[in-house]
């Protein structure tokens, strides 16, 4: 427990000063400093009881008074040793992990700095140092740096889609309804770390980073076809990526900057585009139905054979 500086109860907080006797002007010794407390709380001590006889009601008030002191000492000193054993224990805890093993709680504790600090080695320190770990420690688990910790974060999010997908029943409903569902899952997941997905997007905007972001994009994009019941193989695995891809990031930079109620604005923006889409593909099917009959050259050549010899 802490002396003065820290939390101490008040009947104590005198006990780590060191005061020296001196002389005042008249040459006469000064008392040091708990005598002169003393020497005061019992002025004040007979004053009040002087008091205290005279009007009742004083008496009252002064008793509640020390009550309530007492009271904030026993809980000043209660929360430090909540403090102290949770101090003590923790690093225990954390300090027996490998480098592997500390990959998710070093990401949980990065995440409050990155609103900060975006995707920095300064957030991947302070997320170490409220850990009570090394800052190389943390390098052994992230040795790319904090663009490591955010591509580990991405993945996080994904099994977390996942995971609410599965349980909503996708493959039961339209075919419109399954992906409103999904892209609307994917923000409501992200609502508490808007400021986080932010920051994200502004890293992967980096010229070093463009890869990432397509790529991030596109595994979203397949995650929410897979848990829609998507079974294609062909050229229509490509176009349905790339057209929620689409979709989804137009939506995606729509919430980052809403502030209505709800996200109202989003999900009604959200329905707009879905609209677009369904559109789209009603036109194509009519454009294919209406030529299915015409002459094809993708099946010309696929009739063609090699000249015999």
């Amino acid at each position: 427990m802490r002396t003065l500086t820290g939390h101490a109860p008040y009947s104590k907080a005198y006990a780590g000063i060191q005061v020296k006797t001196q002389k005042n002007r008249y040459g006469a010794e000064q008392k040091p400093a708990d005598s002169l407390f003393s020497q005061q709380d019992h002025s004040r001590n007979t004053a009040n009881k002087q008091n205290a006889a005279l009007c009742p009601s004083h008496s009252r008030i002064f008793d509640d008074t020390n009550k309530d002191i007492k009271y904030l000492c026993e809980r000043i000193e209660e929360t430090s040793a909540m403090s102290d054993h949770k101090i003590k224990n923790q690093p225990d805890t954390i300090s027996s992990m490998t480098p592997e093993e500390l990959r998710r709680p070093l990401l949980a504790a990065m995440l409050p700095h990155v609103a900060f600090d975006g995707w920095t080695q300064t957030a991947l320190e302070l997320a170490a140092d409220d850990l009570g770990i090394s800052h190389e420690m943390a390098e052994l688990a992230y040795p790319r740096g904090a663009i490591e910790v955010l591509d580990e974060h991405l993945k996080q999010e994904n099994k977390a889609l996942v995971e609410a997908l599965t349980k909503k029943d996708l493959p039961s409903m339209k075919i419109r309804d399954r992906i409103t569902t999904a892209i609307r899952t994917r923000l409501e997941l992200g609502i508490e770390t808007r400021e986080v997905a932010r920051r994200s997007m502004a890293v992967m905007a980096l010229p070093q980073n463009l890869a990432m972001g397509p790529k991030a994009l596109w595994q979203i994009a397949d995650t929410m076809w897979r848990a829609a019941g998507d079974t294609s193989t062909d050229h229509n695995w490509y176009t349905k990526r790339m057209t929620l891809s689409a979709v989804y990031s137009s939506v995606l930079l729509y919430w980052l900057a809403d502030e209505s109620e709800d996200f109202q604005d989003t999900w009604a923006f959200l329905d707009r585009r879905i609209e677009d889409v369904m559109q789209i593909e009603k036109t194509k099917w009519q454009i294919r139905k209406a030529t299915e009959n015409l002459p094809s050259l993708s099946r010309f050549l696929g009739h063609l054979r090699r000249p015999s010899v």
